[in-house]
């Protein structure tokens, strides 16, 4: 397990060392975030990962992200994908980068915005694991990463879980992270502590007077019920008051200040911001102590439900200390928090944010020009009406038709929606289109995929082509001409192969496998020749990346490049 540390250094920076060692590695990043601000977003990670040339997927609160949306964002680069949830909110705050088989993750508080960046009081733990010494955490983060991808509880485009599943499907269990999917975070809290003696325990949480995130009195009770001991609580406060917590220690943050050191034996902590937005959850025995970092506030739906039981999803990792990084932590509450004069009693006035019935859509490449693919926030919607942008015909609408919580927009109705679709060239982008609903606006992000999914019947040439493109952005060199589709009239034998390769993969009764083997032996003979020995060799790496173990031997022998 990963040991504990007390550092100042920002994860970013972090970050950059990783990229330094693994420079001209394809790079594959997947976010997640509450909130979310694309200009604070731009000029942070991405500003790293841009020299890196990475893929970033970026998966984001859908209601909260419908409210932070606007025309002007720089949605470029990245692909923007919201997420739904039955009852409570989309909460972790998660980054994993993959570089070949190496990892770089991170687990903590703070959002993708200006706040969550630089502006508030955060926590974020990051680890880098390499090959041959694997960090649990980060495979744990993986994992949960993987089960979001697999599981029915949350809405989330297809593309999105697709890149997810390629991201991580191949990597191995950790262990130390949490998340609340299937069980609420205090029984897996309780569960990971061994029963001995008397705990300390140390409630780290913001208070937040009128949002409806309070610390709530019940969590602390349950807390002391279930572990016993004491416990404090390190709070935001208002006017130097505290919500009301019985049977506990309650501090609140100090605030803006000058350099909370003049503590003996910290780094360089940088001066205290003006708002906290840290969580964590502190239990100590003895000399020994549990620290669990990561999304969850002390509030009922953070930190005592499952989703499955209407709660937030949520997500914590555990890290072992020792008595000196105990007795590190305890000076660094001393100066960052005071006792409370006195209870502040204000009711809780958040209510959840309008946002329309559309979750999101999809710009989805076809053999024959594009689709539009929009997911709904229900399986249960039957319809929608979504506004023409800058329209000044007389229909400024038009109304999408849905099955299953999905509906498809081709033809003349996509080219009125997207005169202008974004584009590729730039990297995986977004635009931002309006649904009307209830007689208010409500905004939804259209995102050109990552990586297209597989339940579409899209030919796997188009795939890998895409992929390759991704590939090409690192090592220019000319396409194959064979690869470029043509008009030229004389290339006959191209256009007869062609006609061949769309019969065969029309044809319903062939097994998914042949016709995926058919598909590969074409794209060989589409790459044969030395000159494009590199171009093979880049869809053979994809190829056994991303296919199942039972693909591979194929792809080695259509390739003729090793398998691994």
């Amino acid at each position: 397990m990963t040991a504990a540390t007390i550092s100042w250094e920002g994860a970013t920076e972090a970050l950059d060392r990783f990229l330094e060692d693994h420079v001209g590695l394809p790079v594959r990043t997947a976010f997640t975030t509450f909130d979310f601000n694309a200009d604070s977003f731009q000029r942070s990670w991405m500003r790293k990962l841009r020299r890196a040339r990475a893929q970033v997927l970026v998966l984001a609160d859908h209601r909260e992200l419908q409210s932070a949306m606007n025309a002007d964002a720089a949605l470029v680069g990245f692909q923007l994908a919201p997420v739904g949830m039955r009852k409570g909110v989309f909460h972790p705050k998660l980054v994993l980068v993959r570089a070949g088989d190496d990892l770089f993750a991170a687990i903590g508080s703070g959002n993708l915005t200006a706040g969550g960046l630089g502006g508030n009081l955060e926590l974020q733990v990051a680890v880098a694991s390499r090959r041959g010494a694997r960090e649990p955490m980060a495979d744990g983060i993986a994992a949960v990463l993987r089960d979001l991808a697999q599981s029915p509880l949350v809405r989330i485009q297809k593309s999105a879980r697709r890149f997810l599943t390629v991201m991580t499907v191949d990597l191995p269990d950790g262990n130390g992270v949490f998340s609340s999917l299937a069980h609420p975070l205090i029984d897996q809290v309780i569960a990971t502590v061994p029963r001995k003696g008397t705990p300390v325990t140390t409630v780290l949480s913001p208070w937040h007077a009128n949002t409806g995130e309070q610390v709530e009195a019940s969590v602390i009770g349950q807390l002391r019920k279930k572990l016993g001991g004491s416990i404090q609580v390190l709070t935001e406060g208002v006017a130097g008051k505290a919500p009301h917590l019985p049977h506990c220690r309650t501090r609140i943050y100090r605030g803006h200040g000058s350099r909370a050191s003049e503590i003996e034996d910290l780094e360089a902590m940088p001066p205290r911001p003006a708002r906290l937005h840290a969580k964590s959850v502190i239990i100590q025995q003895g000399s020994s102590g549990w620290w669990f970092v990561g999304s969850a506030n002390a509030t009922k739906p953070a930190f005592c439900q499952s989703v499955k039981q209407g709660g937030n999803l949520e997500v914590l990792a555990v890290l072992p200390l020792d008595s000196r990084a105990l007795s590190r932590l305890e000076k660094t509450w001393d100066a960052l928090f005071m006792d409370a004069v006195g209870v502040h009693r204000l009711p809780a006035t958040w209510t959840p944010k309008a946002c329309g019935t559309i979750l999101g859509g999809e710009l989805l490449p076809e053999t024959k020009g594009s689709s539009l693919r929009l997911t709904a926030c229900t399986t249960d919607l039957r319809q929608a009406t979504i506004l023409i942008p800058s329209s000044t015909a007389s229909s400024r609408s038009i109304t999408v038709h849905f099955t299953k919580g999905e509906a498809t927009v081709t033809g003349d109705q996509l080219q009125r929606l997207l005169p202008t679709p974004p584009d590729r060239r730039q990297g995986a982008s977004s635009v931002i289109l309006e649904e009307l609903w209830r007689g208010a606006r409500h905004p939804f992000v259209v995102s050109i995929p990552l990586l297209i999914d597989d339940e579409r019947g899209v030919p796997m040439c188009d795939r890998l082509e895409d992929e390759l493109r991704f590939f090409e952005r690192r090592w220019p060199v000319p396409r194959p001409s064979a690869m470029v589709h043509t008009t030229d009239d004389d290339d006959g034998e191209e256009d007869d192969d062609d006609q061949e390769y769309d019969d065969l993969t029309s044809t319903q009764h062939q097994g998914q496998l042949d016709r995926w083997a058919e598909q590969l032996h074409r794209i060989a003979r589409l790459l044969a020749g030395p000159s494009l020995e590199r171009h093979r060799r880049r869809l053979a790496e994809i190829c056994i990346r991303d296919f199942p173990p039972h693909l591979r031997q194929l792809v080695s022998t259509v390739f003729r490049t090793p398998s691994r």
